[in-house]
Formats: C-alpha cells, structure tokens, sequence
C-alpha cells in the first residue's frame, strides 16, 4: 500500500502512558521519502508530516497526513483548528536519519514521539511518587 501526499491517515494508538504496549490500527508505514519528484528532476527532500490531535479519553487521537512542502503542511493544520474537538496540530520534517518539529500549534504538555516509522502525539506523561 502506498501513500500519496495529502493522503490522511488516521492512528489510534493505546495504552501509551504505562505498560509499554502500543496498539497501532492498520495504517501504511511511510518512512523518509528518498524520491520526492520535483519536475523531471528527483531530490532527496524530507517528507513533512502534519497530525492533528484532540481528546480521546485519557489519550488524544491523531489524524496523520503526509506533504511535499512544508507550507502545505502547515495550512493543513490551520483547517484543522476550527474543528470541534481539535487541540492543536504539529508539522514534523521527517529526514532520513532525524526528525524535528518545525511548527505546533496546540495545547502544552504533549509528547511527540516516533515508534517505526509512526509518529504520535500524546498527553505528556505524569511525574507519580513511588
């Protein structure tokens, strides 16, 4: 299965404050994107990936898309925000060794974190006395 740019991916991901298990629903593993096509020249450009997040009992659901351009990216997040039930959303620029957030909107206290090639943003954990 491939993914197109613009295509939206939902993630649903459980229990991922605590036992270390992480339920992942069926989505297609998009890694760093080697061949972006720019014209009939082909570049070795990041891949930007944008993910809306809002309130899903103890944890935030996560809409996932994929774009060329980070300006793409950041629009796509913008007509998210008028959305009932969206919190924020995060633009991620996705390399081939490394990623770094490059604009977020949203509430504080998330944690943004990559298992695979999925990313996910989640309620940041808790400190508890032990």
């Amino acid at each position: 299965m491939s993914v197109m740019f613009g295509t939206t991916v939902n993630l649903l991901l459980s229990d991922t404050l605590g036992t270390g298990t992480l339920g992942v629903s069926r989505t297609p593993r998009v890694p760093y994107n080697k061949n972006i096509t720019k014209g009939n020249q082909m570049t070795n450009s990041p891949l930007f990936v944008a993910i809306s997040f809002g309130p899903n009992g103890n944890e935030f659901w996560n809409q996932i898309t994929y774009h060329s351009t980070q300006r793409a990216a950041e629009r796509w997040g913008l007509e998210q925000m008028p959305i009932a039930g969206v919190f924020g959303y995060v633009v991620i620029e996705s390399g081939k060794d490394s990623w770094r957030v490059v604009d977020e909107i949203g509430a504080p206290n998330v944690s943004i974190t990559q298992v695979s090639s999925f990313f996910s943003v989640q309620p940041a954990p808790r400190l508890q006395l032990v």
